[in-house]
């Protein structure tokens, strides 16, 4: 028995398993395309808010935010941002090293109400562990600030 017999047999298989998948996402229509669409948030505004960092954030800086996008545009480290309370995240931020804390509009809207204070037109001016820096909304829904985190 040839040792490429099987590894044919495993070939033929994936394609099988690849048509078959191909012909079930055309058959499902709509709900597939949006079942494989990527949509993690307002992209345009993440990457405005991290062109911002990248030219004013100094190189050492520390961006804490739900998930790395801003991050990385920006050419800076990444810190996770805890579902905490907010008075207790703005306490961490600050002797967390964090320099900067990132607040997306959708991600309060469905996932951390609890930051929803400082997306307020007044911001974060009641509080002195956060100085609003940059802000971008290109449409409702898809606003994103930036907080220096003050110690």
């Amino acid at each position: 028995v040839s040792p490429r017999g099987p590894l044919r047999a495993i070939a033929r298989a994936l394609a099988v398993a690849a048509t078959l998948l191909g012909v079930a996402l055309l058959w499902l229509g709509r709900p597939a395309e949006r079942a494989l669409a990527f949509d993690d948030g307002p992209m345009t505004a993440m990457r405005g808010a991290g062109a911002w960092l990248a030219q004013h954030a100094p190189r050492d800086a520390v961006v804490m935010d739900r998930k790395s996008y801003v991050a990385f545009f920006a050419d800076r480290r990444h810190m996770q941002l805890p579902d905490e309370p907010l008075d207790r995240l703005l306490d961490y931020a600050r002797t967390s090293g964090a320099t900067y804390l990132v607040v997306e509009e959708y991600v309060v809207r469905g996932l951390r109400p609890q930051l929803a204070p400082l997306l307020r037109p007044d911001g974060a001016r009641g509080d002195p562990r956060a100085r609003l820096v940059f802000a971008a909304r290109p449409a409702p829904g898809e606003g994103v600030a930036v907080f220096e985190i003050v110690r």
